[in-house]
């Protein structure tokens, strides 16, 4: 499997914490090279009231227990 990440002419990149097949992707360290930054401007925690899951399994249990017609 390849895995990759390309500029499309943006200049900012900030992964939080995205998994791949499980483990954690370390996305910004795959940018390192491509010369982004990762200071978007904002931060969605000013804007969306939110829950960081932690774990693969933590997203999961969430979208089994509040996902399909008439959950929340």
């Amino acid at each position: 499997m390849r895995r990759a990440v390309a500029a499309y002419g943006g200049t900012h990149f900030r992964d939080t914490g995205s998994w791949f097949n499980g483990p954690p992707a370390r996305l910004d360290a795959v940018v390192t090279g491509l010369g982004l930054t990762d200071d978007v401007g904002w931060d969605p925690a000013d804007a969306y009231d939110y829950r960081q899951f932690t774990s693969p399994s933590a997203v999961e249990h969430y979208v089994l227990r509040h996902s399909g017609a008439g959950r929340h």
